[in-house]
């Protein structure tokens, strides 16, 4: 029997990171569109 409440920890905790991933990689993606911007001006 799973424990409710560490599984739901457990799914927190990955949503947590993945959430923390994806802004990673959506802040890698906008900071050389940032930079082009930039040098275009």
């Amino acid at each position: 029997m799973l424990n409710p409440l560490k599984s739901s920890v457990c799914g927190f905790r990955f949503l947590w990171h993945f959430v923390h991933v994806l802004s990673a990689i959506q802040y890698c993606l906008s900071l050389p569109n940032e930079a082009a911007m930039y040098l275009a001006l």
